[in-house]
């Protein structure tokens, strides 16, 4: 899902596998954006393990999430 307002900010944001790469809905113009990952699951309490979320940007059009546990997690990205 995605919005864009009046100011040309675009906000993306979606759930996604823990591992491996995801397209955003709409391209960002450069590489100066934000991107936030976190975990997430729909069993009655859950609780991840000692890993972490590990996320970074790979260009304008990508981003890549990764996890030890094989969970959905949830990303957030907001740049112009």
């Amino acid at each position: 899902m995605w919005i864009k307002l009046p100011n040309g900010l675009l906000i993306q944001w979606s759930t996604v596998s823990t591992w491996g790469n995801f397209t955003y809905p709409k391209a960002f113009k450069d590489m100066n954006y934000i991107l936030i990952g976190s975990y997430g699951s729909n069993a009655n309490n859950w609780t991840p393990d000692s890993s972490s979320v590990t996320i970074r940007k790979i260009s304008n059009t990508q981003g890549n999430i990764y996890a030890l546990e094989r969970v959905n997690g949830y990303w957030l990205a907001i740049g112009f």
